[in-house]
């Protein structure tokens, strides 16, 4: 990770909730993984989270002060662990500009046809629907 290009977006993928918590508490994973994600997030990397993954980003400090979300079995938790963001609930996802996190896996993939659109237009978009017969 410390010799790759800076990327344009970094996508934080979900776990189930209990590798979460583990994750959490992983220091090998907070001191490289999270600080490697900090560090481009404060230079304007864009940050994706899918479902659980931005319960991975708490206590970073990239979450607060915008407006968040994650499946519904963590709201609570993300809640709690994220006191200066506002979480919101029954949301597919939530578009902050260099933040973008999601509800459930199914809503990352919505997520990610909104954000291929953002910066693609809406006819890669379409393209990209009837390719994978999405509905």
């Amino acid at each position: 990770m410390i010799t790759s290009p800076k990327p344009d977006i970094i996508v934080i993928p979900g776990t189930n909730p209990d590798q979460v918590m583990q994750y959490l508490t992983d220091d090998d994973f907070q001191n490289k993984v999270l600080n490697w994600v900090k560090e481009h997030s404060n230079n304007g990397t864009v940050i994706f989270t899918v479902c659980t993954g931005s319960m991975l980003l708490s206590q970073t400090g990239i979450l607060d002060h915008y407006d968040i979300t994650t499946h519904s079995m963590l709201l609570d938790a993300l809640e709690q662990h994220n006191p200066a963001s506002s979480v919101k609930r029954g949301v597919r996802y939530v578009d902050e500009g260099q933040l973008i996190t999601t509800a459930g896996i199914t809503a990352g993939i919505d997520a990610a046809l909104y954000l291929v659109g953002k910066h693609q237009g809406q006819e890669v978009v379409e393209t990209i629907i009837e390719l994978f017969e999405y509905q």
